[in-house]
């Protein structure tokens, strides 16, 4: 699980304790500064490796689906 790396993210890229904002946003707003955090963030390093390792197939300038990584919030 990602969770650690998109808590660190949030607090590094956007000055937000994830911990507490969680409580007080909707999906909505969580979503939307999840999927645009920055290319350099760990988390998108992180599924960039996921992706590079599971489907060798892609390449580097293939755009990668803004749903990405998201079923690390499914229940």
């Amino acid at each position: 699980m990602a969770w650690p790396l998109v808590e660190s993210d949030f607090q590094q890229h956007y000055g937000l304790d994830l911990v507490d904002e969680i409580q007080k946003r909707s999906w909505r707003w969580f979503r939307v500064r999840y999927l645009y955090l920055p290319p350099t963030s760990a988390t998108k390093q992180h599924q960039r490796k996921r992706v590079d390792t599971e489907n060798p197939t892609i390449q580097a300038n293939d755009k990668p689906d803004p749903d990405t990584g998201l079923e690390l919030f499914d229940d």
